[in-house]
């Protein structure tokens, strides 16, 4: 029961730690570019502003995975 318990406590941990890649790919289906630089400027604006975010984000969501799985079975 632990084992299931800590997957799922997991995997909401890793769905609320990719918000930035699910806005950066909700917002390049609804903007929708056509054409290369539509696309680098889409890209570049979605690295510059949520890459950073994104990689704040990944290292919690590391830290309260491994808090999560060392609690469950110490």
């Amino acid at each position: 029961m632990k084992v299931i318990l800590a997957l799922i406590a997991t995997v909401f941990i890793w769905v609320l730690a990719l918000i930035p890649t699910w806005i950066f790919l909700g917002v390049k289906s609804f903007a929708n570019p056509e054409g290369f630089w539509q696309n680098i400027v889409l890209l570049g604006v979605g690295v510059w502003v949520l890459g950073g975010i994104q990689m704040v984000f990944v290292i919690g969501g590391l830290a309260v995975s491994f808090s999560v799985w060392f609690y469950m079975f110490n």
